[in-house]
This record gives C-alpha cells, structure tokens and sequence, in this order.
C-alpha cells in the first residue's frame, strides 16, 4: 500500500471503523438468522420448477407471477427459519455447534426495535 492511501486509511476515526464492523457482524447475524444459504437454495429449486413447468405448458419462463412466487417463498421460508432461532434458542445454547448463533449468544434480542 502507498504511504499516501496509508494516510487515508489511518486519518478514519475509530468510530467510523467500529460501526462499520457492527454493520458486517449484524448482516452475518440476519444471514444466520433467516438461513440465507437454505433459504436461497429453496428459492433456487420452486425458480427451477416453475421453469421446468413454463417449458412443459409453453408460458414465458419469466414474468411478475415467477417473481412474485418466488419473493414469497423466500419471505416464508426466511421467517420460518427465523421463528424456529426463536423457538429453539434455549437447546441451541447447550448444544456446541449452536452455541454462537446470533440469538443463543445473546448477540441479538427476541425483543422488536
């Protein structure tokens, strides 16, 4: 790195520094809480249906319905995961491969706002 963007880098506040690592850690807490890597794989396999059935029946593969469907399956399936975080906080603390998710290790509340 030059001295000059070295300058740059060191003239941030700490600040500034901090919150923008509370912000990373908060968005990996949503990607843990709402399972982002099985909600999107299911997101991926009804995209994968409904063309596979736009095929069959000659309807445009992509349209508002497709759309609409798959927002709502991601929705559903991220909320779902989210209550289940919820529900299974206190066993998820015992158990050490759950221990550090965002809501046994008290990182984030059940509490709203």
């Amino acid at each position: 790195m030059s001295s000059a963007a070295q300058r740059l880098v060191d003239a941030k506040p700490e600040a500034e520094v901090v919150a923008v690592a509370i912000k990373h850690s908060l968005l990996d807490d949503y990607a843990q809480l709402f399972k982002v890597r099985v909600t999107s794989l299911i997101v991926m396999t009804a995209w994968t249906g409904f063309y596979m059935g736009a095929a069959k029946s000659s309807v445009p593969a992509t349209s508002w319905t497709l759309f609409h469907a798959l927002l709502g399956i991601g929705l559903t399936c991220a909320g779902s995961a989210a209550l289940n975080e919820v529900l299974e906080r206190r066993v998820d603390a015992l158990m050490r491969r759950t221990k550090n998710r965002p809501l046994p290790s008290g990182r984030m509340s059940r509490q709203l706002g």
